[in-house]
C-alpha cells in the first residue's frame, strides 16, 4: 500500500509474539516491469530504542519547558515584590551610571521632586533641579566614582518640588562589574526634617524643663526682697507726700517721685517674668466658671494704660459668655491686649470683637500696627521667641499654653504694615 503510494521510506509500528511494541524504519524500492510492480525490495531496522530516546527527549524537553515556565514566573515574581519594596520605599533610592544619568528611581525621588519615572530616566540632577544645589550633589557623585568609595552626607538641605527647605541625609555607594569597575553609584537620601524637628522640640522642652526647675527655685526667693523693695518704696513715697513745701520742691526738681514709680514698674515686670517662667513650667489646671466676657474685658481695658492716641473699640455681646479660670484668661486677654497697644506707637485702633458657634466661643483682639513678618508668624507662639527689645518672649507662649489648658485654641492673622489679629477660641454651646 505504501509503494502504491509513492512511500519508499517511512517508520512502522509493530507487535511482536509477547505482543510487545516496537518500531522500525523501512526503506522500500519497487522493479517494475510493463509497467506494473513485479517485485518489492525493502530494508527493515529496529529504531525501537531510538524511538524512546526520542520519546524521553520529548518528555525531557516538556518538563525542561514547564520548568522554565515556573522559573520565569518564580523570578517575574521575585521581580514585581522586590520592585513593590523599592517603589514603597519612603527613602529616596535611585541610580545612575557613569555619565550620572538616572537609570533607575522609586517613586519617592518621583515625588521628592516633582517628575514622573520616565522624566527622570536618563536625565541628570541638573535636569530635574537647580543648577547651584545640583552641582553640590554632583560633586559627591564624581568623588564615589574617582574614589570608589562610599559618601555619606549626615545633614544637608534641599529644597523639595512643592518649594519646601527640606533636611535629608545620603548615602552613595559604588556599583562594580565582575571586574571590579564602578559602573553606576547607588544612592539612598532620607528626608529627616521631621526628625530634626523632633529633636528640635526636645531641646526646647528640655531647655524649658531646665528653667521651669530654675523659676521654681528661685521664684520664691527673689519674690520675697521684692515684696520688701516694694514695701520700702510704699514708704518713701508716703514719707515724701508728708514732706514740707521746700522739700517737696526739691523733691520734684530731681524727680523722685517718677523715679518711685519707675522702680515700681520694673519690680512688676521682673514678677511678671518669674510668673510667666513658673506658668510655662508648671501644669495647669483651670478652675472653670461661667463668665460674662464683656465685663472682664471692660476691666481689663480699664487697667491698662492705654494712649489717647489710641481708639478702643469693643464690641464684644454683652451677653456671651465662657466656662473659663477667671484669673488664667485674664492674664491671657491682658498680654494680648496689651501687645496690642504696644504694636501701635503711633497710635491706632484697636478693636475687640466676639462670635460664636454651636462648640465654640471666640474672642477676636486687633490691632492696627506694624503687623507681624510672614517669617515670624510660626514662631510667634514659640517660648523665647521675641522681636522686642525688651522681653523674653514667653509672653504668647504662655498664653498658648493657659488657652490650651482650657481645651480651647489660640491662632494669629496678620499683614505687615496693616496690623493683627488674634483669636481665642474656647469650647462652648451657643
Amino acid at each position: 500500500e505504501n509503494m502504491r503510494r509513492g512511500l519508499t521510506h517511512y517508520e512502522e509500528n509493530f507487535k511482536n509474539k509477547n505482543g510487545e511494541d516496537f518500531w522500525v524504519e523501512i526503506n522500500a524500492a519497487s522493479i517494475i516491469r510493463d509497467g506494473e510492480i513485479k517485485y518489492y525490495l525493502s530494508n527493515w531496522v529496529d529504531i525501537t530504542q531510538r524511538k524512546k530516546m526520542e520519546e524521553e527527549i520529548k518528555r525531557y524537553s516538556l518538563n525542561l519547558e514547564k520548568l522554565v515556565e515556573e522559573r520565569t514566573e518564580e523570578l517575574e515574581r521575585s521581580r514585581r515584590f522586590l520592585e513593590t519594596i523599592i517603589q514603597n520605599v519612603p527613602d529616596l533610592l535611585y541610580i545612575k551610571d557613569k555619565e550620572l544619568k538616572y537609570v533607575e528611581v522609586n517613586d519617592s525621588f518621583c515625588k521628592f521632586f516633582g517628575v514622573s519615572r520616565s522624566e527622570a530616566l536618563g536625565k541628570t540632577l541638573y535636569d530635574i533641579a537647580p543648577k547651584e544645589r545640583a552641582d553640590y550633589f554632583i560633586k559627591q557623585d564624581r568623588e564615589v566614582l574617582e574614589t570608589g568609595e562610599t559618601f555619606y552626607m549626615p545633614e544637608g538641605t534641599f529644597t523639595d518640588a512643592s518649594g519646601r527647605e527640606r533636611v535629608i541625609c545620603t548615602t552613595k555607594t559604588p556599583l562594580r562589574d565582575e571586574r571590579g569597575n564602578v559602573t553606576h553609584i547607588i544612592g539612598v537620601t532620607r528626608d529627616i526634617t521631621e526628625n530634626k524637628r523632633l529633636e528640635s522640640e526636645l531641646l526646647k522642652a528640655e531647655r524649658m524643663a531646665a528653667i521651669g526647675e530654675t523659676a521654681a527655685m528661685v521664684g520664691h526667693d527673689l519674690r520675697n526682697p521684692l515684696q520688701v523693695v516694694v514695701n520700702l518704696i510704699y514708704l518713701v513715697e508716703e514719707v515724701l507726700k508728708t514732706a514740707p513745701a521746700q522739700c517737696a520742691e526739691l523733691l520734684e526738681e530731681h524727680g523722685l517721685m517718677e523715679l518711685c514709680s519707675r522702680i515700681k514698674e520694673q519690680i512688676a515686670y521682673m514678677d511678671k517674668i518669674v510668673s510667666d517662667l513658673q506658668d510655662y513650667a508648671r501644669p495647669i489646671i483651670p478652675v472653670v466658671e461661667e463668665r460674662k466676657i464683656r465685663q472682664m474685658l471692660d476691666e481689663i481695658v480699664s487697667n491698662i494704660n492705654i494712649p489717647e492716641n489710641i481708639r478702643v473699640l469693643n464690641s464684644v455681646d454683652e451677653k456671651i459668655t465662657m466656662r473659663i479660670d477667671p484669673g488664667l484668661m485674664t492674664r491671657v486677654f491682658t498680654n494680648l491686649i496689651t501687645n496690642a497697644v504696644q504694636a501701635m506707637p503711633g497710635g491706632g485702633r484697636l478693636t475687640i470683637t466676639s462670635h460664636q458657634t454651636d462648640d465654640r466661643r471666640c474672642v477676636s483682639i486687633a490691632d492696627t500696627g506694624v503687623g507681624i513678618p510672614k517669617e515670624n508668624l510660626e514662631k510667634i507662639f514659640a517660648p523665647t521667641f521675641t522681636t522686642k527689645a525688651k522681653g523674653q518672649g514667653f509672653g504668647l507662649a504662655v498664653c498658648k499654653k493657659l488657652v490650651e489648658a482650657h481645651g480651647g485654641e489660640i491662632k494669629v492673622e496678620s499683614t505687615p504694615g496693616e496690623g493683627s489679629i488674634f483669636t481665642v477660641c474656647i469650647p462652648g454651646g451657643a
